[in-house]
């Protein structure tokens, strides 16, 4: 049974959440008092891609991140140790590129003294950053919503990550091969993506472990925009599937130029193109085409999650368009990482926001179906459990399969 952007049956009764945007507390910026009651200023970084290669993702993102501040700030602030806070946002773009995000987050680091940060967009970047990361340990915690590196959170206490790592996109991916009985397939996989590269053998070892058998195994790089020889080649193996592991971008212009031979298998997507960026083609060009990423705010919507109207009206009405794609990741980001700080009761002691961190139960606000972990939003690892959304699109509209 199936129901039109609305997500499986039971996913999203549960209580949710979701590159880096860096939340400072650097708390004593500044405060205002209105009669007996003296405000303070929160200044949190925003350490996101917002121009260049991952903007795509990247703006999406920092915009559902902006958006929770502003709710919280409309709100009355956030209270922490019976102190009340007015955020204030300091953005960091890391362009996309790993030279970006290293100069990006020394300015943040150990310029302007950021302590607490959220977002990270692409693993390249993250990739580049862990040296950083390791060596400045003691001097920031870091909720990270998007990049999908396996290495970012391990050996790194002070990194929470709360969008799904690759072994999640992974297992997802798999389920659906096997459940729909789509083997043998292809595999065409962006090799400048640091996160897929690093995960080849576990998601070979899980291909095997369910019988999947892989016929023809391709290679792209981010920033192509030919792919007219190696759709032929594709083609040429005459399989029924094939997974795409792109970017939004390049997995847009590889259908597209696949329709154009005329070459119409069923795609399997984890990118994160979402509903309107695949409008971009036509009902023919996506015919089939299986989406097997995160939750979008439309599926909460009409699926009548708890404040998932109300956070894509908000949207809508400040930045006046539909909630975009990883939109969702980035709000849920900044309210796990504020509902931390709130919980620990300070703005200055690390240790005591990541054990809060740590405890941190989902609440509704948080809208995306995050699975709890012994009642926990993240497990002892700092990674999360996430459902997936699965939209397959016929007739030009995407409908969300019920398992």
């Amino acid at each position: 049974m199936s129901d039109r952007h609305a997500g499986r049956a039971g996913s999203y009764g549960r209580l949710a959440i979701g590159a880096l945007f860096a939340v400072s507390v650097a708390a004593c910026g500044g405060s205002s008092t209105t009669g007996a009651t003296s405000t303070q200023t929160l200044t949190v970084g925003q350490f996101d891609t917002v121009t260049g290669a991952g903007a795509s993702l990247g703006q999406p993102l920092a915009n559902g991140e902006k958006l929770a501040v502003d709710h919280v700030n409309k709100a009355g602030g956030l209270t922490v140790g019976g102190v009340k806070y007015q955020i204030k946002l300091v953005q960091y773009d890391d362009m996309g590129t790993p030279a970006g995000g290293i100069t990006a987050m020394t300015r943040a680091v150990e310029q302007d003294h950021q302590k607490f940060m959220t977002g990270l967009v692409t693993s390249a970047v993250v990739s580049a950053l862990l040296p950083f990361i390791k060596s400045h340990a003691g001097d920031f915690t870091m909720v990270s919503d998007s990049a999908v590196l396996p290495a970012l959170t391990q050996g790194n206490p002070n990194i929470f990550r709360s969008y799904p790592a690759v072994s999640e996109f992974d297992r997802n991916i798999v389920t659906y091969v096997a459940a729909n009985h789509l083997s043998p397939i292809a595999v065409v996989t962006d090799q400048t993506n640091t996160g897929w590269a690093a995960d080849a053998s576990n998601f070979d070892s899980l291909i095997s472990k369910n019988n999947i058998e892989v016929v023809d195994r391709e290679t792209m790089k981010r920033g192509d925009t030919n792919f007219t020889a190696l759709v032929t080649k594709v083609k040429a193996a005459k399989l029924k599937a094939v997974v795409l592991r792109m970017y939004p971008d390049e997995e847009l212009l590889f259908i597209k130029q696949s329709a154009d031979q005329n070459y119409h298998p069923a795609f399997m997507s984890v990118n994160a193109a979402g509903p309107l960026g695949l409008q971009r083609l036509s009902a023919d060009q996506i015919e089939g085409l299986a989406e097997i990423n995160v939750p979008i705010l439309a599926d909460l919507v009409e699926r009548n999650t708890p404040f998932a109207k109300q956070v894509a009206d908000e949207y809508q009405a400040e930045f006046g368009a539909p909630p975009q794609n990883l939109a969702l990741m980035g709000w849920a980001a900044m309210r796990i990482l504020l509902a931390g700080i709130q919980k620990a009761g300070t703005v200055s002691d690390q240790a005591k926001v990541r054990t809060a961190l740590s405890s941190l139960a989902a609440f509704p606000e948080l809208v995306a179906p995050y699975v709890a972990q012994n009642g926990h939003i993240f497990g002892p690892d700092h990674e999360i459990s996430l459902i997936f959304s699965v939209r397959v699109w016929k007739n030009g509209q995407a409908v969300l399969q019920t398992t």
